[in-house]
């Protein structure tokens, strides 16, 4: 499908305004995100010199279209070297991450996922100055993330619990 195409179909079916209850999801891999068993706020980590960070509008896609998506995430990050895993998913809402110190969440439909959206947190890990206050964001983010852990990360489908706030 064409990116105008995808454009197109995320414009007609996808309200631009992220609402303050919707369910947002992150996409957790391993072990790039975890650590003991716990989830590391590297979760929250902005793309590299932007303050934003990859979620998906669950509201506007599915639990199994999100596990493909994510699947592909990982293998794309993964190289011989260092591989790869999807793990699960982290779960929030934008009303909690406005709360945890996130600035917005702002839609931006990717093609193949046009329920992408960005988190836009207070600077980037390059920044210095605002690296505390980063790191603040990131951990409160973790510490209201409800984590769903994938007991079949081989499956191309959803087996877990229903992603729920």
């Amino acid at each position: 499908m064409s990116q105008s195409m995808c454009d197109l179909l995320s414009k007609l079916f996808i309200p631009a305004h992220v609402d303050e209850s919707e369910r947002l999801v992150r996409f957790l891999l391993s072990p790039l995100h975890f650590k003991n068993g716990k989830l590391r706020s590297n979760a929250f980590n902005p793309t590299k010199g932007t303050p934003e960070v990859s979620v998906t509008r669950l509201d506007y896609s599915t639990e199994n279209k999100c596990k493909r998506l994510a699947k592909k995430v990982a293998k794309k990050a993964s190289s011989t070297k260092n591989p790869k895993e999807f793990k699960g998913f982290g779960l929030i809402t934008k009303g909690i991450a406005k709360i945890c110190g996130a600035k917005d969440v702002v839609r931006d439909p990717i093609c193949g996922n046009p329920a992408h959206a960005e988190l836009l947190l207070p600077g980037t890990k390059e920044n210095a100055a605002i690296s505390a206050r980063l790191q603040y964001v990131q951990d409160q983010l973790v510490s209201k993330t409800k984590v769903y852990l994938d007991p079949h990360p081989n499956l191309r489908k959803w087996d877990g619990d229903s992603l729920t706030y």
